[in-house]
């Protein structure tokens, strides 16, 4: 499966992309699948293909896991400002599992920018950890729900 794959990546999903998706070849196969616009954005951002996921974001912009998607887009663009403003719409039950009072989007999107200048290996190691658990939990969100809605159907 393709989630299988891209969910034991070694390296991790860099923060920030210059636009390199890390297994091109995924890229048709995900969008062949017949699956949610919520699998294909999670699986696509999970194989760093921004530019797919970004898509799917803008045209279901009001879905509480696309806008979630699209926050991190611009974040791992490097589009700060423009993420933490998708992040302070967003009203996902993930964001609880991701964060907590302490650790809060926009700081999260303020410790990346901060990382581009100063180059912190450690601190960029933690954040790098965090942002691959978050797009995990997304994609496996997005995959239960699909099947949720499967068998209901």
């Amino acid at each position: 499966m393709i989630y299988d794959q891209l969910s034991q990546r070694d390296p991790l999903p860099a923060l920030n992309l210059d636009q390199e998706v890390y297994y091109p070849p995924l890229t048709g196969d995900i969008d062949k699948l017949a699956a949610s616009f919520h699998v294909k954005a999670s699986l696509h951002m999970l194989n760093d293909d921004i530019k797919s996921t970004h898509y799917y974001a803008e045209m279901n912009q009001g879905d509480s896991l696309l806008d979630y998607l699209h926050a991190i887009v611009h974040r791992r663009e490097g589009d700060f400002w423009n993420s933490k403003w998708w992040f302070a719409r967003v009203k996902h039950p993930l964001l609880q599992q991701v964060y907590n009072a302490k650790l809060q989007p926009a700081k999260v999107v303020d410790k990346v920018e901060e990382i581009e200048l100063s180059n912190s290996p450690e601190a960029k190691k933690v954040l790098e950890e965090l942002q691959y658990k978050e797009l995990c939990l997304i994609a496996e969100y997005a995959i239960n729900e699909s099947m949720k809605s499967e068998v209901e159907s």
